[in-house]
């Protein structure tokens, strides 16, 4: 018949006297059972550790491009308000020369022109003489 427990022997030096220790077959395999789920769970948990780590470093390598290209977009956009500033005061002063240009001929610039000045219209105003056009599209002069 089978033994159901494991004897171990403990032999110390020679003035000692040896030691017994007797365990049970299933304490053994309830412990190495045990201690391959603990070596299971830490492999585990260090493959989860190092997969994040990864993935950190890998953001960490993201974040320093996406900083370079914010400072560079930053620098950008106060160039472009330095550029749009620089662009009102010109504008600022084009309406003072046109403020008195519009002096120098006689136009008040306070008041509303009602579109004097702006242009003509799109199409020809239909008049009761005919207008000859040449081949080209150009007008030809009418006797009146």
């Amino acid at each position: 018949m089978a033994s159901h427990s494991c004897s171990f022997i403990i032999i110390p030096d020679a003035s000692s006297e040896c030691k017994r220790f007797t365990v049970s077959k299933s304490l053994i395999w309830g412990f190495l059972a045990s201690a391959v789920l603990v070596i299971f769970l830490i492999g585990g948990v260090l493959y989860v550790m190092i997969s994040e780590y990864r993935a950190m470093a890998m953001k960490a390598g993201q974040l320093d491009k996406l900083k370079k290209i914010s400072v560079s977009q930053k620098n950008t956009i106060d160039r472009y308000e330095q550029d749009i500033t620089q662009l009102s005061k010109h504008l600022a002063h084009i309406q003072q020369l046109n403020s008195r240009l519009m002096v120098l001929s006689g136009l008040d610039p306070a008041q509303n022109n009602d579109g004097k000045g702006i242009g003509g219209g799109d199409e020809l105003e239909s008049s009761s003489e005919e207008v000859n056009t040449g081949e080209n599209g150009e007008l030809l002069e009418t006797e009146p």
